[in-house]
C-alpha cells in the first residue's frame, strides 16, 4: 500500500556468480518477499555507549537524519529520565544533521541503558557507563 493504494510491480530474480566467470541467469524459484514501510520522521545514529564520571560532563555526539519537513527544532530527551544525570543542549535546530548532548552527572547515578526520543522517534539503546578515576588517567 502506498498512500492508501495497493502497488504491485513485476520483477525477475537473477543470480550472479562473479567468481565463475560472471555467469548469470534466472533463479529457479521466482519468489521475492519484501516489506516496504514508511520512514520514521527522525533516525538517530548514536554511539553504542557513553561514559561519564560523577560530578563531570560527558558529550554524546550523534547524527540526526530527518525525514520530516525539517523546518522545526527537535527536542531530544531520554525516554525514561535517569536519576542523577542531566541532559543539556538537547535542541537541534532545523537542517542541522548532527547533535551534541551534554550529560552532567550530579553525583552517583545508576549505569545502564537508555534511549533518546525526538517526537515519535526513538533511538537504539545507548549504554551509560560510570567512568572511574582510573579511567580518566
Amino acid at each position: 500500500m502506498l498512500h492508501g493504494k495497493v502497488v504491485e510491480h513485476t520483477a525477475d530474480i537473477f543470480y550472479w556468480w562473479e567468481h565463475v566467470g560472471k555467469v548469470t541467469g534466472a533463479v529457479e524459484e521466482q519468489k521475492l518477499i519484501a516489506t516496504v514501510t514508511d520512514l520514521p520522521s527522525v533516525v538517530f545514529e548514536a554511539p553504542e555507549s557513553v561514559s561519564i564520571a560523577p560530578g563531570k560532563v560527558a558529550r554524546l555526539q550523534f547524527l540526526v537524519r530527518r525525514y520530516d519537513d525539517g523546518k522545526s527544532t527537535l527536542k531530544i530527551e531520554p525516554v525514561t529520565p535517569i536519576e542523577g544525570v542531566k541532559f543539556e543542549n538537547n535542541e537541534v535546530p532545523p537542517r542541522k544533521p548532527n547533535a551534541e548532548l551534554k550529560l552532567t552527572a550530579a553525583g552517583s547515578f545508576k549505569a545502564g541503558w537508555f534511549k533518546l526520543r525526538a517526537g515519535p522517534s526513538i533511538s537504539p539503546p545507548i549504554e551509560l557507563k560510570a567512568k572511574t578515576q582510573e579511567d580518566e588517567q
